[in-house]
Parts: structure tokens; C-alpha cells; sequence
């Protein structure tokens, strides 16, 4: 079993008109070679993007555009 965290920076937002509120957030890889972990996710995946629709106001709230996150993956149990 794996777990790793990849950075992702925040490109765009898109709001959606058909859910309220709603926006569809679109994530790129990033990376700082200066950090182990973060290496060794971009030596084993150079890039990559996430999109997302998001209708939480609480949590659109918080997401500002240029601004990096970290998404955590791990497997799930079955």
C-alpha cells in the first residue's frame, strides 16, 4: 500500500450556472525539488491535474485562485 500527498496550484474557476453555488476548480501539479517528498511524486508523476465541482460556499471560500493545497491520496479500505 502507497500514500502519497501531491502540491496543487489552483488555475481556474469556473462558475457554474445549473447548481447553486457551484464552481468547477481545476488544479495543476506543482512541485519544490528542495522537499523529499514532493521529489519523489513528481520523479514518479511529472505532471498532472485534478478538476473538481464544488458546491460548498464555505469551501468555495476558501479557495483562491493562484494559491497552492496539498491532496492527500491514500487507498481506501474496501
Amino acid at each position: 500500500m502507497f500514500r502519497t500527498r501531491c502540491l496543487m496550484q489552483l488555475v481556474s474557476r469556473e462558475r457554474l450556472y445549473w447548481v447553486q453555488p457551484a464552481e468547477r476548480l481545476k488544479f495543476i501539479a506543482q512541485y519544490d525539488t528542495g522537499i523529499p517528498a514532493e521529489k519523489r511524486f513528481f520523479d514518479a508523476t511529472p505532471s498532472g491535474d485534478i478538476t473538481i465541482l464544488v458546491n460548498n460556499q464555505e469551501v468555495l471560500n476558501e479557495m483562491v485562485l493562484g494559491e497552492k493545497y496539498y491532496v492527500d491520496f491514500t487507498k481506501a479500505k474496501e
